[in-house]
């Protein structure tokens, strides 16, 4: 028989497994999660069509809902589904369903095994398209199976407790108080279950956790009640407060509440209850009774999924003696996710910036491992963002650091949360609020609080908060410069044209402010060396790369010692002056200050590639993938290294892993398609480059119109390519800027051999960086025997490309 999961996620199993192939596409699913709640209903197709194809005209919605229909009976059965009439259900003979099970076992009041089906939030991470009607109405299903959940798991905890089974009473309320953390009653519940088996100091703890939700989320205080047996722990004396402090000091109530009783030698609230089951849980005193679970973006909640999960029982089951247990003496590994936006799209870069500097300031501490900036805001892209071990599997980490930033015109305020990834127990969580709008010193305070609480790990003391590698220097007091930096560093991760731009003008904005702002200065120089490149050509090399090294060198005037000027210095010696060795020296220092800058490590493998050093070229890119494993940019740059090499089968993996990382990427379908055009498939190379151009919106980008020109003329059609290089010509006397080095391939590919020539000379007139892996290219392969091009390359070698050109050895034939 076949079964629907649709709590925690949406999918569809059968004997052997996950069902894959035409019945698993995402609108057939959302189709059966409609025909299967409740449980043994018929649907009216005129309901489905309207939360389905809502776009559509009724004829052509209700032909998609047939079609739907007929493929899921030819793929699973005609069985399956049920007509009468104008209305649609599901055979309950030849289906079932987790929701069907977890709503029977509701029904039977058998709460432990309803607890055990529910897996997650119904349709959890699971976007399967459809209209606004239809995530209202999953929106609605998720509320009422949460509500289902939370009320089993209640009366479980009360009947544990009855029975004299108080640790397992404990496990019942942890995950109630998972569910909804800023509930007075589950609350109370928890702290007094914490107390009955002599965990006083991690109820204390929960304490401190419920107290600045509620206060980061809701702008709440907590409840009176709560608040005074919270005073009545912090007194108790056998209460051992842990390391982990409360959000603020909790005051000690002068008089017990009405009704209060001893249990375990604490005043707690009477919580003997008559057998019969609870009502639902109401709302806390100020927020609205939806959980934090359900509110958080699904980029930040799976790291945020066991908020107050088993901090009673952490020390107990999992950590040992202190807050993070034994010291051990391997590398602390740690992924630092995106921090939730909580003001806006307005902010949404700042957000990102301050990502980026929270995890540049813990990637300095020695004993640290942190996975890359491009690794970590990948699950902030995603929709479907895994949970926290999948995200710690993926990245190769132990901890998750999450939360979310709130800023207004007056602070700055960021909640952080530490997460073991395995248990999902939260270690440790704090509030953090600048009255500066920049967020100056946050970043610090934040990293150094970290470090702290991963101390134990480092194996004897560590380094202290104070230490010289906690403190990652920002080079301003400016607040506003300082937000302007923000904001440029979460533009420049898009990478997009106008990314770039709004990057370099926040840039310019934050050194107007502050002329003695280092990082700013590098950060310009970072824009200019991209927007110069010539895979990007924002702009011509002649305007980026000067612009780039003098900021650059201002950086250093400044910071003698700031990794990533000497590694923007670097780029603009090595693209445009061609000064290798200088370059090779820059790269080199910022790698030695900082050895986890991925980007660093990957110029620096260009570096090789085009002097020849193939082994050392492919360890340095590799290195830098173990650091960023998650960066397309780095799987794309792989791709390019096999394929300077003439590995096409491996550069083909390494294009394909690119894509499904980001199948947005642009560079990784452009690659792919260079890659397809050697191993003779044209036809592939062109759909690839098809992709690039929706992903661009626009078909006459210089890139894509000669490498179609190469594509085209690899098929056989000349006369395409020859039209297209006429395209690229013309375009060439116009107000944009058309890399020469794309106008000689295009030539190259229409037969023009002494054109594609004279345009390689113009690359050369510009000190274009595409001339550094010229003699790698094949695709200028024809070209090479060219008497013209022999004596560009004597020209060039004198002006630094010696070694490049050298590297290339005999061309192949």
């Amino acid at each position: 028989m076949l079964r629907l999961i649709l709590l925690g996620g949406l999918r569809l199993e059968d004997a052997d497994g996950q069902v894959e192939g035409r019945a698993a596409q995402k609108r057939r699913l959302a189709l059966l999660s409609l025909l299967a709640v409740p449980p043994g209903h018929l649907v009216s197709r005129d309901k489905l069509v309207g939360y389905l194809w809502p776009e559509r005209n009724d004829r052509g919605a209700r032909r998609l809902l047939s079609t739907a229909v007929y493929e899921l009976r030819r793929e699973l059965g005609e069985e399956l589904v049920l007509t009468a009439g104008d209305e649609v259900g599901l055979n309950p003979a030849a289906i079932t369903s987790d929701v069907a099970e977890f709503t029977r076992a509701v029904e039977q009041n058998d709460h432990g095994r309803a607890v055990e089906i529910y897996h997650g939030p119904f349709l959890d991470g699971a976007y399967p398209g459809g209209s606004a009607a239809f995530e209202q109405w999953a929106d609605s299903e998720r509320q009422r199976y949460a509500r289902m959940y939370r009320e089993a798991l209640e009366t479980l905890a009360l009947t544990h407790e009855r029975e004299g089974d108080l640790r397992t009473a404990v496990d019942s309320w942890r995950r109630l108080a998972n569910e909804d953390p800023c509930n007075r009653r589950v609350a109370l519940g928890y702290m007094g279950a914490l107390a009955s088996v002599g965990e006083r100091a991690r109820a204390l703890q929960f304490y401190g956790v419920y107290e600045a939700l509620l206060r980061e989320e809701y702008g709440a205080e907590p409840d009176p009640e709560v608040v005074q047996v919270a005073g009545r722990l912090r007194e108790d004396p056998r209460t051992s407060t842990p390391d982990v402090p409360s959000a603020a000091p909790v005051p000690t109530p002068p008089v017990e509440p009405p009704g209060a009783t001893e249990d375990a030698g604490v005043a707690m609230p009477d919580r003997s209850s008559p057998t019969r089951a609870p009502p639902p849980a109401g709302p806390p005193a100020a927020p609205p009774s939806r959980s934090v679970w359900s509110r958080l973006s699904a980029g930040s909640r799976g790291a945020i999924a066991a908020l107050v999960t088993a901090m009673a029982l952490a020390a107990f089951l999992l950590l040992g003696e202190g807050p993070l247990g034994e010291a051990r003496p391997e590398l602390v590994r740690v992924a630092v996710l995106p921090l939730e936006n909580r003001s806006g799209a307005e902010t949404e870069h700042f957000a990102l910036g301050l990502t980026e500097e929270i995890l540049l300031a813990l990637a300095q501490v020695e004993g640290f491992r942190v996975p890359g900036p491009a690794s970590a805001f990948a699950y902030g892209r995603r929709e479907d963002s895994p949970g926290p071990r999948t995200i710690a599997r993926e990245l190769g980490v132990e901890y998750l650091l999450s939360g979310s930033v709130r800023q207004d015109d007056e602070r700055v305020r960021v909640l952080i949360v530490l997460t073991d990834a395995d248990s999902e127990f939260v270690l440790w969580t704090g509030a953090y609020d600048s009255r500066s709008t920049g967020g100056v010193g946050l970043q610090e305070a934040i990293a150094a609080a970290v470090v702290s609480q991963l101390r134990p790990r480092l194996g004897g003391e560590g380094v202290g908060p104070d230490g010289p590698n906690v403190l990652l220097s920002r080079s301003t007091e400016d607040p506003q410069a300082h937000r302007h930096y923000l904001n440029a560093r979460g533009l420049w991760y898009e990478r997009s044209p106008r990314a770039m731009r709004s990057a370099l003008e926040e840039l310019q904005m934050a050194v107007a402010r502050d002329p003695g702002y280092a990082r700013a200065y590098a950060g310009i120089a970072d824009a200019y060396n991209i927007m110069g490149a010539y895979d990007y050509a924002l702009i011509p090399p002649g305007q980026a790369y000067p612009a780039a090294r003098a900021a650059a060198e201002r950086a250093l005037d400044l910071e003698p010692q700031l990794a990533e000027a000497h590694a923007a210095l670097g780029v603009a010696l090595f693209n445009y002056d061609w000064n290798l060795s200088s370059a090779e020296q820059e790269l080199k220092t910022a790698l030695a200050i900082n050895s986890g800058d991925s980007m660093a490590r990957h110029w620096y493998s260009l570096l090789l590639r085009v002097t020849g050093r193939d082994v050392e070229a492919i360890r340095q890119i590799e290195e830098a993938q173990e650091r960023d494993p998650r960066s397309v940019v780095l799987a794309a740059s792989l791709c390019r290294h096999h394929y300077f090499a003439r590995r096409f089968d491996r550069a083909r993996t390494a294009c394909d892993r690119a894509l499904s990382l980001d199948s947005t990427h642009v560079p990784a379908h452009l690659a792919a398609g260079m890659v397809a055009v050697q191993e003779g498939l044209p036809g592939a190379a062109l759909a690839s480059y098809q992709a690039a151009a929706i992903l661009l919106d626009r078909r006459d980008a210089p890139v894509l119109i000669a490498l179609e020109a190469h594509a085209r003329a690899a098929a056989g059609d000349t006369a395409a390519a020859r039209r297209l290089y006429w395209q690229l010509e013309a375009a060439a006397v116009g107000p944009e800027y058309v890399p020469p080095h794309f106008l000689a391939l295009a030539a190259l590919s229409a037969g023009a051999d002494d054109e594609a020539v004279a345009w390689v000379e113009r690359a050369l007139d510009h000190r274009s960086g595409s001339l550094l892996y010229m003699p790698h290219e094949p695709a200028m392969d024809p070209l090479w025997s060219h008497p013209g091009l022999q004596r560009l390359i004597h020209r060039a070698s004198l002006e630094g490309l010696e070694a490049v050109f050298t590297a290339r050895g005999t061309p192949p034939r």
